[in-house]
């Protein structure tokens, strides 16, 4: 089961990130220091543990890219933190030793991972906060069936952030994240699910999910379901409209990831077409950009990211 879900969570992640890794399994664009997430109360981790934000980040030898390459640590995975950490000035990066669930040890970089944190999917949308007080509300909110990371509680609040850290902040009500495998299992088979730009193939994964008995009494099967339903009722789309295949995409400015993100979208939100761009490789990708209208807002999305994916 661990394997398994660590495919899936490979998987879902690729539709977070427009860079790769190298073949070591080099993390690509990250250049910033790193502070480990750190906690208040209890949330049921070990304080030595953390998880592993990234897809196949690499555990080294030393600290540093210097360091000779060991192995990858996939998205999910989590690790015991050995209390040890280095800052290699030349590379603005602080790694920290860690010690794999089969004994390896080695250095990671410490900014993709989440200290004293374990994976946890949303039951029910829920508003954001600054802080653990009504009145630090957000614009932005976690909806139901989003993968968080869980870091911290106090009270009856508790501290999440996506896997792409594009969203943070406290929700109230512990009761509303689940942190059991097999409702993580089923909320990534579902993400997993919404990744074809076919609706045909995305109905037949859903209704496959739907008759797993396995997953019956899991509070994840209403969205499943919710979402089949939804998408058994859309008809065919015209040119001129669009879908949102993926969570917390963004639309950008201008037609290039180093805009500004106006607004992000989740999967199944529908979208007047307004202009076919330009064509353009990012990573693995190679796809058009698409100027869009949702609810009033103007901008453009990647083509990868949506029902007109090449």
């Amino acid at each position: 089961m661990r394997t398994y879900i660590h495919f899936l969570l490979f998987v879902l992640l690729f539709s977070f990130v427009v860079i790769g890794c190298d073949d070591e399994g080099e993390e690509a664009g990250e250049t910033e220091e790193a502070t480990t997430t750190t906690t208040e109360e209890s949330t049921e981790v070990d304080p030595s543990a953390a998880v592993c934000l990234w897809n196949k980040a690499a555990l080294r030898e030393a600290a540093g890219k210097d360091g000779k390459y060991s192995t990858s640590v996939v998205f999910g995975e989590q690790v015991e933190m050995l209390g040890e950490t280095k800052k290699v000035d030349e590379e603005n990066r602080t790694y920290m030793k860690v010690r794999l669930s089969d004994g390896s040890e080695g250095w990671v970089n410490q900014y993709l991972f989440a200290g004293k944190s374990k994976l946890g999917i949303i039951l029910q949308s829920a508003s954001l906060y600054n802080r653990p007080d009504l009145m630090t509300q957000k614009s932005s909110r976690m909806e139901a069936g989003e993968l968080v990371i869980v870091s911290s509680k106090h009270a009856e609040w508790v501290k999440v952030s996506t896997a792409d850290r594009k969203k943070s902040g406290w929700i109230s009500g512990d009761g509303n994240i689940s942190k059991e495998n097999a409702d993580i299992t089923l909320a990534l088979m579902y993400h997993q699910a919404l990744q074809s730009p076919i609706r045909s193939k995305q109905l037949g994964a859903l209704e496959s999910l739907t008759k797993n008995s396995s997953f019956s009494s899991s509070p994840m099967m209403k969205i499943v379901k919710a979402k089949y339903q939804a998408l058994s009722e859309m008809g065919a789309l015209p040119e001129t409209q669009l879908y949102v295949v993926g969570s917390n995409v963004n639309v950008r400015a201008s037609a290039t990831t180093a805009s500004d993100v106006v607004m992000q979208l989740s999967d199944g939100n529908l979208c007047e077409v307004l202009q076919k761009g330009k064509k353009e490789r990012l990573g693995n990708m190679n796809d058009y950009w698409y100027k869009i209208e949702y609810q009033g807002q103007i901008g453009w999305i990647y083509g990868y990211f949506t029902s007109k994916r090449l």
